[in-house]
C-alpha cells in the first residue's frame, strides 16, 4: 500500500472517529512507512499504555532465557516476602500466571509509589491488600498488578530497576530512539493531551509504567519492535513464540481472542497477534503477522479510538497479511428472543463486585442495563455509567461502551465448582452475596 493510500486511509478514519492526533507506521516487506495526522508528526511519541506490557514479558522471558527465571516455578522463589491477600494462592503462583492475566487477584491497584527506582518493589509489597478472586490458573481477568509483579521478577533477575532494563536491555539495543520509559523534563516533544496526567519530569506513577502508565513510542518505533519480536538472534530477539504460546481463553472476544504470555492473539487462525494500551486521551494499536512479516502500529489523541482502529486495522491487514479482523458484534441484530433470551437477562441481573468497582444489572425492556460504579479509590475506572446489555447467547452480551460507536461483548464465566463471574472490559465480577 503508498503512503498516499495510508494517508487518505488514516485521514478519513480520523475525521469520521473525532481524532486530533493520529499516527500510522507499517513495516512490510522490509520497509517502514509512517504516515501523520493533525497535530501529530511521523516521529511523534505517543504514550503506548499497555503495550509496555509486552515489554516487561520480553524481559521476563530473556531472564528465563539466561536461566535466571523459570515461567512455571513459584514466583515466591525469587520474592520469598511476597503476599497477597490470599498466601495459599501466593504460594502457587507463577511467572505464566502473571503475564497470561491469571493470577486471580485484583489488579487495578493505581496508588502513587513516589518517585525513587523502588516504586516497583513498593507497588509490589502493597500487594498484600489484593483480593483474591479466583485461584491462580483459572479464569482470565486482566491484571495490571500482575504485570508489575512480573517486572519486579525482572528486576530481581537482573539486578536492576524496570526503567534501566527498558532502557538498556530493549530500546537502546534494538535503535528505539523514539522509545522511552517515561517522560523527562529534558526530553524530546511527545503527545499532550488534555487527560494527561503525567507533566514532564513526574514521577506520578512510576511504579505502574511496567504495566503501561508512563511509556511512551513512536509508531515507527513500535513496528521496530513487533519486527524484532519475530526475527531471531542477532538480528532480532526471537522471542514471539515463547510470547504467543501456549495462550489461555481471552475474558471476552472483545478483548481478545486469546492471551499468550505477553501477547494476544486478534485472528481465529492465530496468525494476527500484538496488544492495545489505552491511558487518558491516547490509545494505541500493534498488531503482527509475523508469518507475513508485516507490523502495524496506530496511536491516537481524542476521538473514538475503538471505531478508528477498526476503520484502519480490518482493511490494512487484510490488504498485508490476508488477515481477517473479526466483526464487532451486532447489538440491532436479531440476537435472542422468547425464553431464552429472558432465560440469559435472568442469569446476568443482579449484583456483582470487584475491589474498588461495583456493578448492578436490572432487567428492561429489550434487555438488561448496567450501571457501573466505582468507589472513590478507584484506579484508571473512576467515573459512573450506564450501558445497555443485549443477549447473544452462551453467556456473551454486546453493549456500547461510553464515547464509543463499535459495540464490544461482556461475558460471563463459571469456575470449575460451578460459581458465575461477570467479565466487565476484561475484569472478572464475583456475584455479590
Amino acid at each position: 500500500m503508498t503512503p498516499a493510500a495510508l494517508q487518505s486511509l488514516l485521514t478519513a478514519a480520523c475525521r469520521a472517529g473525532g481524532a486530533d492526533a493520529a499516527s500510522l507506521a507499517v513495516r512490510a516487506g522490509g520497509e517502514t512507512v509512517t504516515v501523520a495526522f493533525g497535530a501529530a508528526t511521523q516521529a511523534l511519541p505517543f504514550r503506548m499504555g499497555s503495550i509496555a506490557k509486552s515489554f516487561t514479558a520480553a524481559l521476563v522471558h530473556l531472564a528465563v532465557r539466561a536461566g535466571r527465571l523459570d515461567l512455571d516455578r513459584p514466583v515466591a522463589h525469587w520474592l520469598p516476602d511476597l503476599r497477597l491477600a490470599d498466601q495459599t494462592a501466593a504460594a502457587r503462583l507463577t511467572a505464566r500466571h502473571l503475564l497470561t492475566h491469571q493470577g486471580g487477584f485484583f489488579g487495578d491497584i493505581f496508588d502513587d509509589e513516589g518517585c525513587a527506582p523502588d516504586a516497583v518493589a513498593r507497588h509490589v509489597a502493597r500487594l498484600a491488600m489484593a483480593e483474591q478472586t479466583v485461584p491462580p490458573g483459572t479464569l482470565t481477568s486482566y491484571c495490571n498488578a500482575g504485570i508489575v509483579l512480573a517486572a519486579r521478577l525482572a528486576e530481581v533477575a537482573f539486578g536492576h530497576d524496570w526503567e534501566t532494563l527498558f532502557r538498556e536491555v530493549l530500546a537502546g539495543p534494538l535503535g528505539l530512539q523514539s522509545t522511552m520509559a517515561r517522560r523527562e523534563a529534558t526530553g524530546p516533544e511527545v503527545m499532550i493531551t488534555a487527560g494527561d496526567k503525567i507533566p514532564a519530569g513526574s514521577p506520578a506513577l512510576r511504579a505502574l509504567g511496567p504495566a503501561g502508565a508512563t511509556p511512551y513510542a513512536s509508531a515507527a518505533d513500535l513496528v521496530a519492535w513487533a519486527e524484532a519480536l519475530w526475527e531471531p538472534p542477532p538480528a532480532g530477539l526471537g522471542l514471539f513464540q515463547v510470547m504467543s504460546a501456549p495462550e489461555v481463553p481471552s475474558p471476552s472476544p472483545s478483548f481478545a481472542l486469546g492471551f499468550g504470555p505477553g501477547l494476544m492473539r486478534f485472528s481465529a487462525d492465530a496468525a494476527l497477534w500484538g496488544h492495545d494500551g489505552a491511558v487518558p486521551g491516547q490509545a494505541s494499536f500493534l498488531r503482527m503477522a509475523p508469518g507475513r512479516k508485516v507490523g502495524v502500529a496506530l496511536m491516537l489523541a481524542g476521538g473514538d479510538a475503538r471505531l478508528i482502529a477498526h476503520s484502519v486495522l480490518s482493511p490494512l491487514l487484510l490488504a498485508l497479511a490476508d488477515c481477517t479482523v473479526p466483526a464487532p458484534p451486532d447489538p440491532a441484530g436479531p440476537g435472542l428472543a422468547g425464553p431464552e433470551r429472558r432465560a440469559e437477562i435472568a442469569r446476568i441481573s443482579g449484583d456483582w463486585q470487584a475491589p474498588r468497582y461495583h456493578i448492578q444489572v436490572s432487567p428492561m425492556d429489550g434487555g438488561a442495563c448496567l450501571c457501573f460504579r466505582p468507589a472513590a479509590d478507584a484506579g484508571d475506572q473512576t467515573e459512573s455509567y450506564e450501558v445497555i446489555l443485549h443477549p447473544l447467547g452462551q453467556g456473551a452480551f454486546a453493549t456500547l461502551l461510553p464515547g464509543s460507536a463499535i459495540p464490544t461483548i461482556q461475558q460471563l464465566h463459571t469456575d470449575a465448582e460451578g460459581a458465575e463471574f461477570l467479565a466487565f472490559r476484561g475484569r472478572l465480577f464475583r456475584r455479590a452475596g
